[in-house]
């Protein structure tokens, strides 16, 4: 997800292209599990804290480790919304059973998470 500004677009609709940088990925790891209370978007505050509006870096913030994976879908949204704030291109979180139940499938198609992505 990005934004196209009205030049970009029409540029867009003569040529049919777009010409994109694909961002790295970084990995945020959460161990353990959140204190009771501690929401996504406290988590995402701490972020902003610790690396800045920009730490993101026009990169994939990957969202990674045992205290995401006992999030809710909703808390995980949140993280991956707000993951502009940081000033990352996009943020993500990888499928589970989580994701299967929320999106009610019986089968989905999981990935796994970025092996090269340096962690923070």
């Amino acid at each position: 997800m990005f934004g196209v500004g009205a030049t970009e677009m029409l540029g867009v609709l003569v040529t049919g292209e777009i010409w994109l940088k694909v961002p790295h990925t970084i990995a945020m790891e959460f161990d353990g599990a959140f204190a009771p209370a501690v929401s996504a978007k406290d988590a995402m505050l701490f972020l902003i804290g610790r690396f800045g509006l920009d730490g993101g870096q026009y990169q994939a913030v990957e969202y990674r480790g045992a205290a995401i994976r006992k999030l809710p879908m909703q808390e995980r949204m949140t993280l991956c919304n707000m993951a502009a704030e940081l000033g990352a291109q996009t943020g993500l979180v990888s499928s589970d059973n989580v994701t299967r139940e929320f999106l009610r499938l019986k089968e989905l198609e999981l990935w796994e998470r970025d092996p090269g992505a340096p962690e923070n």
